[in-house]
């Protein structure tokens, strides 16, 4: 079941005058049934050790371990009362103290429980692991180059067109026969404003390229994974409306994400791109 969520990035500031400060956790509200969730880093964390090399022995640590005992009394009382969730959620993040300060609230529509969200929310903010999308589309291009692989076509590997303005990284391109771009997108699990901002994020640097000239057309295959059926409608239309603006531009797309049923569709424009090889090559 899909419910909102409301949640802060915890932040710890060890040395007020400088404002430098490390996400170290998040706080999370059931926005409907008031139920509150954490997540935070262990007490001896790396990268927070690294960034604060003046800072006190022990300051970190301490600081932690006292939070998680004040978040995990907090969510017991919004147990024993829940319609008192949002005012305790409230009054705890509007508070910044010395070491330990909390971003602008923000809203998210997700599944699970509080303290799933919770964790998805840590690995995304605080260990840095950017989820759906980002993971999602590595997972489609690995696919993407196996089947390149297995029909003995090289030269297409991650790699940047250079611009002045806005070098764009891109999954797979290849030089080898001017400019071509393989790049899958992702628009699976993820919620409607994130579908029409990843959409449009694309749309923009693909045309920026194409009006400064570094990519020509027809030399650019996106594939689309949409929704799953089980999606809701909003996500399903946000996903319509958002790819409007990718199947305006110049390039070759492709639905299904990497469904094996457009294996041969890809293979064939990644000839197109390829080193010349032997007789099958595609004119």
């Amino acid at each position: 079941m899909v419910n909102v969520f409301k949640y802060c990035i915890i932040r710890f500031r060890p040395f007020v005058e400088t404002e430098e400060f490390a996400n170290i956790g998040i706080i999370v509200l059931n926005f409907e049934t008031g139920e509150l969730g954490h997540h935070l880093a262990p007490t001896r964390f790396g990268r927070v050790m690294q960034f604060f090399e003046e800072m006190e022995a022990g300051l970190y640590s301490s600081v932690v371990r006292g939070l998680d005992d004040i978040l995990c009394t907090v969510e017991d009382l919004a147990k024993e009362s829940p319609s008192n969730g949002k005012d305790i959620f409230e009054h705890l993040t509007t508070r910044q103290e010395a070491a330990v300060i909390y971003s602008q609230p923000r809203a998210i529509r997700a599944e699970g429980n509080v303290q799933d969200v919770a964790k998805r929310l840590f690995y995304r903010y605080v260990k840095r692991q950017f989820d759906d999308a980002a993971n999602r589309e590595d997972v489609l291009t690995k696919r993407i180059r196996k089947w390149l692989n297995d029909a003995n076509i090289k030269g297409f590997k991650s790699g940047r067109i250079e611009d002045e303005l806005l070098p764009v990284n891109f999954s797979l391109i290849s030089k080898e026969r001017g400019v071509h771009v393989i790049q899958p997108l992702s628009f699976a699990d993820k919620p409607s404003v994130r579908i029409i901002d990843h959409a449009a994020k694309w749309h923009d640097r693909i045309q920026l390229l194409l009006d400064r000239r570094k990519l020509e057309e027809g030399r650019v295959l996106l594939t689309l994974e949409p929704p799953s059926d089980k999606a809701e409608e909003s996500n399903r239309h946000a996903y319509r409306i958002a790819t409007k603006g990718l199947r305006g531009l110049p390039v070759r797309i492709l639905e299904k994400g990497c469904d094996p049923e457009i294996e041969q569709q890809i293979v064939e424009f990644a000839r197109r791109g390829a080193k010349a090889q032997s007789n099958w090559l595609l004119h």
